[in-house]
């Protein structure tokens, strides 16, 4: 390795470890761009071991900054390259990030990578990632609402850490959130008053634990479920007397976090009777919570707002409110029937399940049929539309949005027309099924290595295509090598022993002077590529 790349890659090393310090001070919105600027710089490089590590600090970032849909992708794609490179405990890391991320949103697969986290920790042994996969099963278990089978896995995670040393303040807030859902569900005051007590002793230790290392968001969220928890026993004097501190915590507010402020703030002056009070933060937590279509909190936001306006004699704007919050529920219960019915195949209790399910439907129809219908419909045209519902990728429908859009405005482009070597052989010796699980992994492969920027879609079959702009033809093909590289060298044989893929691109620009169109010229490339062999990059006449 000569001078000048060493130089760069000890520069890329210090700017992702500002990236991290960033994050462990509570300014994740900071810590993103820096990591994506580094993540880029190793996509350029083809540096994989930085590629992975930024991605892993770009998904925590979104696990802090609720952006579940880029955080996946970057989870994803670091599982994927540490996989490949047989680093067990950052895979087990970084399953623990996706399974974080996957359930956040309700997607079936969340279960199944927190079981692997904790398959793949207790293999290596690391105490660390043991403690991580215990939390993340714990989360995902308390997303689905089983708080009972979520609360072993949070006292196990707790317990090592503090008989290892290990202060993980994440740990003892999931275990305490865990212990009040289990509140909430108990039919018994002593029972529920205990359950929030030790929650509360345990959020105190998180606050502790996160004001000594200057987590400036782990500080705030801890200080909004104290006030929460409080109110939850009539307590609102510690919830006022706490919640000053959160605008003296360090780091920057993120936008979710500042709702749930507002929201308790709200909450706190209601339960002290002082409802003109109230509504100041009430209605600032609505309009946040509306833009960031954060429906946990807008619900009860509207309803605590009616109730405010009633308290005040204006029922002109209580009946307003409460049908805000009547039509906000019934949003919130029918996304959450179709999340459960997402992750119905991965429950262990079937019994169990089908009770819940079928509660959830009943709630959701009572509410309103009309709506979840129509929800349904539309979930269901947009997904036609624009996604592939095998791999997730965008298909060909929106690459013909995307060059529209380049069309109109005359940027210039590259584009990479990919297809799977030998994919019927695959289907004919492995199975059809096995071939699904191949075109995923290959979707994971290519989203995971494009620039943030470029467009990877599903093109049709075992054909994807790969849109990049503001790049050279150059550029572009030493990316498409690194491509395919990437699917020659991933571990296929996880998927069934003595399967080996690969892939063959065609690439063109729209700036080279051609009798065809870039598709045409792409897809005759793409062509040469198959008869000369396969397994290439063709990108020249």
């Amino acid at each position: 390795m000569n001078t000048a790349l060493l130089l760069e890659v000890a520069e890329a090393t210090d700017r992702l470890r500002l990236a991290r310090t960033h994050a462990l001070r509570g300014f994740p919105v900071r810590a993103y761009a820096v990591a994506l600027d580094v993540h880029h710089q190793a996509l350029r490089d083809a540096d994989e071991v930085m590629l992975a590590a930024s991605g892993d600090c770009l998904a925590d970032c979104c696990v802090m900054t609720a952006q579940y849909e880029p955080g996946i992708r970057f989870a994803r794609s670091s599982r994927a390259l540490w996989q490949a490179r047989g680093d067990a405990v950052r895979s087990a890391a970084a399953a623990s990030r996706l399974a974080l991320l996957l359930s956040a949103i309700g997607e079936p697969e969340a279960l199944g990578e927190a079981d692997a986290a904790l398959a793949l920790a207790e293999q290596t042994g690391d105490t660390l990632e043991l403690i991580r996969a215990l939390d993340a099963t714990s989360v995902v278990l308390n997303l689905l609402k089983q708080s009972d089978r979520a609360i072993p896995f949070s006292e196990r995670a707790v317990m090592l850490s503090r008989a290892e040393g290990v202060p993980l303040p994440t740990a003892l807030i999931n275990l305490a959130e865990a212990k009040v859902q289990l509140a909430q569900q108990s039919s018994g005051a002593d029972q529920r008053a205990a359950l929030v007590g030790q929650a509360l002793s345990l959020t105190r230790e998180a606050l502790d634990l996160a004001r000594a290392r200057g987590d400036g968001w782990l500080e705030r969220l801890s200080i909004n479920n104290i006030a929460e928890y409080s109110l939850h026993v009539g307590d609102t004097a510690t919830a006022e007397a706490i919640l000053p501190e959160y605008e003296a915590a360090a780091g920057e507010p993120t936008d979710r976090c500042r709702t749930h402020y507002l929201w308790i703030r709200g909450r706190t002056l209601a339960a002290q009777g002082r409802f003109e009070q109230a509504l100041v933060p009430l209605m600032a937590c609505r309009r946040l919570a509306a833009s960031l279509s954060e429906l946990e909190t807008l619900t009860p936001c509207h309803l605590d707002i009616a109730n405010a306006y009633a308290a005040l004699g204006d029922y002109e704007r209580a009946l307003a409110s409460h049908r805000d919050f009547h039509d906000s529920y019934v949003r919130q219960a029918s996304e959450a029937a179709q999340r459960r019915a997402r992750i119905y195949a991965l429950q262990r209790e079937a019994e169990e399940l089908r009770a819940a399910a079928t509660e959830a439907e009943m709630r959701a129809a009572d509410l309103a049929a009309t709506n979840e219908m129509l929800s349904r419909e539309a979930e269901r045209l947009t997904r036609t539309s624009l996604e592939d519902p095998l791999t997730g990728l965008p298909n060909r429908r929106r690459l013909d949005v995307a060059f529209l859009d380049l069309l109109t405005s005359k940027a210039p482009f590259v584009l990479a027309m990919i297809d799977v070597d030998h994919f019927k052989q695959v289907n004919d010796r492995f199975s059809h099924p096995v071939g699904d699980a191949v075109l995923r992994a290959i979707a994971d492969l290519l989203a995971g290595g494009a620039r943030h920027d470029d467009l990877v879609v599903r093109y049709g079959g075992e054909e994807f295509a790969l849109l990049m702009r503001d790049t050279d033809l150059a550029t572009a093909a030493r990316a498409c090598e690194r491509l395919r590289a990437s699917v020659r060298n991933y571990d296929w044989s996880a998927l069934r022993p003595g399967l080996s893929v690969t892939i063959s691109i065609g690439v063109a620009a729209s700036t080279e002077d051609a009798a065809h169109d870039v598709v045409s010229l792409a897809d005759s490339r793409l062509y040469r590529a198959k008869q000369t062999g396969r397994n290439r990059v063709i990108a020249a006449v």
